[in-house]
């Protein structure tokens, strides 16, 4: 195999993966960021303590 053949699927190989792992890492941030959203909404406490204090 030439050398440049294998630098040419090297780097393709090198795109692939980074595109797949940049997707997979929005997915996983929006999913934790709706979450937490939804935990927030859910809670009635906050750091300092109940929102009933306020």
């Amino acid at each position: 195999m030439p050398l440049a053949e294998v630098i040419i699927k090297s780097f393709i190989v090198f795109i692939s993966s980074t595109v797949i792992l940049s997707v997979t890492a929005i997915v996983l941030v929006k999913l934790i960021q709706k979450t937490a959203i939804n935990t927030n909404e859910n809670s009635d406490h906050t750091i300092l303590g109940s929102k009933a204090h306020e």
